[in-house]
């Protein structure tokens, strides 16, 4: 199963902790972990490259594993919402392969 942990801040939410694979097809075929792991780059990609953001992100392959959290949420509140709406919308259409959980941060 993916782990999708989205870090909330007050109400905003601030960065995601994503880990885990579905198991819902072979690697290479398995839809679910390639709509996350597409969602996750482009999530990255317009904070840290586009919107220069400088977002902080860790990548553990061998876990499975990549963590985002931003310093500025306000400049990136929508990109970061829209991520939240999308893996809830993947959480409840694979229920049994994506578990979305949110936290709140100490930060």
């Amino acid at each position: 199963m993916i782990t999708v942990k989205l870090i909330r801040h007050g109400g905003d939410t601030v960065g995601f902790d994503v880990s885990g694979h579905s198991g819902y097809a072979e690697s290479g075929s398995d839809i679910i972990c390639a709509a996350v792991s597409s969602a996750v780059g482009l999530v990255e990609t317009i904070i840290n490259d586009s919107l220069k953001l400088s977002a902080d992100v860790t990548v553990e392959p061998e876990n499975a594993r990549v963590a985002l959290l931003v310093k500025d949420a306000d400049s990136c509140k929508l990109v970061l919402s829209g991520f939240r709406r999308h893996m809830l919308a993947l959480s409840e259409e694979y229920p049994k392969y994506i578990e979305v959980l949110e936290v709140q941060s100490n930060a």
